[in-house]
């Protein structure tokens, strides 16, 4: 029995133990205080890094996964277990509540269902392949035509930052949500195009590594480096951790393996230095929170995913396109033709915002989302269903990590699709993946027939 084989038999139970906690739970059976449950939580999130780390290696798709789950979703109760002021059970984003100890139980096992099980369909999905290693792939040659590339993402993408770095610079950072909200309302195809663009380029960068053509590998980089940048500029972080994340496990997986100890050097300095620069704002220079504290503060904020989680129990007729966007392109546009809907929620984010606290919705905030809401809705709160659905996540998963290390582009499309999305995949939804996967395979295919038909 080799390690994958193990470890899929230990999730198994770990599973098994939450499903038997989580009916106990709701029968009334459990009573647990707020800090044994974050000290348990930090145990199985402990423990899912810890073998995905030793078995897939720590810039790995999955374990950059669990990383980001760590920050984005538990970054509340690890900043309550250092300290204790920070709680996890308050609620105070868009609407005011304390979670109960019962919805606490049922949320952390919740995830913990999800992650387990995902984790559960990917090391299963390993065993297999470790028993197909010799994968026959064709390895194909395409010339890339870079200034036409780059004139088109160029097109594709300018309105959109353009709109946004406007709107920032005239009214703040709530004013480029504020301006997303008009876009949407009109109807405009700008942030639909921008999506387009970005996926063109990464294709083309996934091509290019397939290919081993560093010199266009380097140029779609840094034409993915200027739009993080960019989107940063905005006020929006994200996709430049995305970036970085990604660098850092193409590097790793296509150039030369990073050492362990410069990769947490790497990390700490990076976490150090943001977050010190930080203290010299406006905002914060003015605030009475010491270093430490501020550290903490800054887990904290980061957590917030979790309560965007909690806010799923509020949810009980969620519209049915906004599930059928996470795996088809343009399902929202398809659903426009035949039936009428509120243009305003052409993002989950969006329904879960205007729900929560229109008033504020209005004014341009947003709670954000999480692939885990995307699950949990799709299985309609079916602890079963969410099991199988997170397993067969995981077993895409596998397939993009350990099928990229072939030479074909369509499955190398998928791998670095997957890996330049995963690192925000915690606090976005599945849309950020799926569609994008279906795109690469249409763009790939037209280029393949094109390819014939220059030959011809």
């Amino acid at each position: 029995m080799n390690n994958s084989a193990i470890i899929v038999f230990v999730d198994s139970i770990i599973i098994a133990f939450f499903i038997v906690g989580y009916l106990l739970n709701e029968a009334g059976f459990v009573s647990v205080d707020y800090y044994t449950l974050a000290i348990s939580c930090f145990l199985f999130i402990a423990f899912a890094y810890l073998q995905t780390a030793l078995l897939s290696g720590v810039l790995s798709i999955i374990s950059l996964f669990i990383m980001t789950i760590s920050i984005f979703i538990f970054g509340r109760i690890f900043s309550y277990l250092l300290y204790s002021e920070m709680d996890y059970y308050t609620v105070t984003l868009f609407y005011t509540t304390t979670i109960s100890s019962l919805d606490s139980v049922n949320l952390l096992l919740t995830i913990g269902i999800i992650i387990y099980s995902i984790l559960l369909g990917y090391f299963f999905t390993q065993c297999i392949e470790n028993k197909n290693k010799n994968v026959n792939v064709v390895t194909y040659n395409l010339r890339l035509p870079n200034g036409p590339v780059l004139f088109l993402v160029g097109c594709l993408v300018f309105p959109y930052i353009y709109s946004g770095l406007e709107a920032v610079n005239s009214g703040g950072y709530l004013s480029f949500y504020t301006k997303n909200l008009e876009l949407l309302e009109k109807g405009s195809i700008i942030p639909n195009l921008y999506s387009l663009g970005i996926t063109i380029a990464t294709v083309f960068l996934s091509i290019s590594i397939s290919t081993d053509n560093k010199k266009n590998t380097n140029f779609y980089l840094c034409v993915l480096l200027m739009n993080s940048l960019m989107l940063a500029f905005i006020g929006q972080r994200g996709p430049l951790l995305s970036f970085f994340l990604f660098y850092l496990w193409y590097r790793n997986k296509y150039i030369k393996k990073i050492p362990l100890l410069r990769l947490v050097i790497i990390g700490g300095i990076a976490i150090v230095f943001s977050q010190t620069l930080l203290l010299f704002r406006a905002d914060y220079s003015n605030s009475n929170i010491n270093l430490f504290e501020h550290y903490f503060s800054f887990l904290f904020q980061q957590g917030v995913t979790l309560h965007v989680i909690y806010f799923t129990k509020y949810i009980d007729n969620f519209p049915g396109y906004l599930l059928a966007q996470n795996f088809i392109p343009g399902a929202n546009a398809i659903y426009n033709m035949f039936a009428e809907h509120t243009i305003l929620y052409n993002s989950s984010s969006a329904y879960l915002s205007d729900l929560l606290n229109p008033a504020l919705f209005k004014s341009g905030y947003g709670v954000g989302w999480s692939f885990v809401n995307d699950i949990v809705l799709l299985c309609n709160k079916n602890v079963g269903a969410m099991i199988i659905v997170a397993c067969l996540f995981g077993v895409f998963l596998s397939l993009a990590e350990n099928r990229g290390n072939s030479k074909g582009l369509y499955i190398t499309a998928l791998s670095v699709i997957t890996a330049y999305r995963i690192g925000f995949l915690p606090r976005a939804g599945l849309n950020g993946i799926f569609p994008l996967w279906i795109y690469s395979l249409v763009i790939i295919t037209l280029l393949m027939v094109l390819k014939k038909k220059w030959k011809n």
